[in-house]
């Protein structure tokens, strides 16, 4: 229960236990909420949250207060991990390799970047899965991934590239479903000193040259559809006929922009990312694009472990990077914000765009949200620090005998609508 924009009462369910048989009271939620903040990655999700005010009114009440009317700190609660103290101080490294957590599965086995076995628990608290065991692999190359579904290794695929979605489409025994995702695939420009993307003008000759529907159809097998802004089209308090003329395919005026910018033929600029084939797909695509209007364009790929902490370093050498913008919550604003401020990687400051993104974010007025978000979209689209190319789509396949998936809708249609639900 909502009290007000800053206040939130949550209701526990009462007999949840973990898989130690630690019972999960008001107080583990408060101890997990206060343990997020200690992490790197969970610490973006509460930190809005006034630790101090948050409290366990009873064993099975939680009152969450926030320091400030946040939009999107509401539903970044869905992504905290919530567990047990005694479970955690119970655990040698910190349940990295041995989690235990409150679903119905207990982890037995894990294997660092290869598997996960989990068991179905004898003494789950809800009802029992149907299925008993599941083992987790990890098949990082996507044809390998559909080879082994065919050779009945897999029996469900969650992440499959766009050719082989095609090909398994309307194949007798095996099912598939397209996963809609408040993501979208952008070129993310280096507007620091270092880059001659500092200028806005050739970041714009960039979106004029590179030609977004052919990277949906080379890349993307068309599962998808062209970005019309710097996110994922279906965010919420965003409207796409707000850029109906989003940087259409223009060569001339690529070139044109580029003079005038006074970039000269065989100008030197780099592409990076971070070598998944998606994104080196891209990252071909936009290269051979940006050589037609004249430009050196070279290809630079880093290992996804490092490829963060190498945007971060605006004098890395990097003048466009393949990047995916993506929201929690699927809200505007909060994904310009994570896309453009909170990373850290573009290097792009403006204090106006800043502004209307705290204020967008601070207000629960839908009317307000949308005239907030035309003002930072109209800035994002004359500056564009990222251009967006594609929205893009989980594409999911699995072996028809695996018998009930049906897609299963979220209550809350701002938090990603769909995932599937194996009965």
């Amino acid at each position: 229960e909502t009290t007000d924009s800053t206040h939130m009462t949550v209701k526990l369910k009462d007999g949840i236990t973990d898989s130690a048989g630690n019972p999960l009271k008001a107080s583990d939620v408060v101890y997990s909420l206060q343990y997020a903040t200690t992490d790197t990655i969970s610490a973006m999700y509460v930190a809005y949250i006034d630790m101090e005010a948050t409290h366990a009114v009873d064993d099975l009440t939680v009152e969450i207060v926030l320091k400030e009317t946040n939009v999107q700190q509401w539903y970044q609660l869905g992504d905290v991990r919530i567990f047990t103290q005694a479970a955690m101080e119970a655990s040698s490294d910190g349940m990295v390799n041995t989690p235990v957590g409150t679903g119905p599965y207990k982890v037995t086995e894990y294997i660092s970047g290869s598997s996960i076995k989990m068991e179905a628990r004898d003494d789950y608290w809800g009802e029992a899965p149907a299925i008993k065991y599941v083992n987790w692999i990890v098949i990082s190359e996507n044809s390998q991934r559909a080879i082994a579904l065919e050779s009945g290794e897999i029996d469900l695929c969650l992440d499959t590239a766009a050719s082989d979605y095609m090909r398994f489409e309307g194949q007798e025994g095996y099912g598939t479903y397209v996963r809609h995702l408040f993501r979208n695939a952008i070129l993310e420009f280096n507007c620091s000193e270092y880059s001659i993307m500092k200028d806005v003008k050739v970041r714009q000759a960039v979106a004029y040259a590179v030609d977004s529907n052919a990277v949906l159809s080379t890349v993307f097998n068309g599962l998808g559809e062209v970005s019309n802004g710097a996110t994922s089209n279906a965010c919420a308090a965003f409207d796409p006929t707000w850029n109906n003329e989003y940087y259409p395919y223009n060569v001339e005026k690529a070139k044109a922009l580029l003079t005038e910018a006074g970039i000269a033929e065989g100008t030197h600029v780099t592409i990076g990312n971070n070598g998944t084939t998606v994104n080196s797909m891209i990252a071909e695509v936009v290269q051979s694009f940006l050589l037609a209007v004249g430009l050196d364009a070279e290809i630079m790929t880093y290992d996804n472990a490092t490829w963060s902490s190498v945007r971060q370093d605006a004098n890395c050498g990097l003048d466009i990077c393949v990047q995916v913008y993506s929201s929690p919550d699927g809200y505007y604003a909060g994904e310009i914000w994570s896309g453009v401020f909170s990373s850290g990687t573009n290097h792009y400051e403006n204090e106006e765009l800043y502004q209307l993104i705290s204020e967008a974010m601070a207000t629960v007025d839908t009317k307000k949200q949308l005239e907030l978000n035309k003002q930072i979209n109209d800035i994002m689209v004359s500056e564009v620090p990222g251009y967006g190319l594609v929205d893009m789509s989980n594409l999911y396949v699995w072996n028809a005998s695996l018998a009930g998936v049906e897609e299963m809708a979220l209550a809350n249609t701002r938090v990603i609508p769909n995932v599937l639900y194996f009965k």
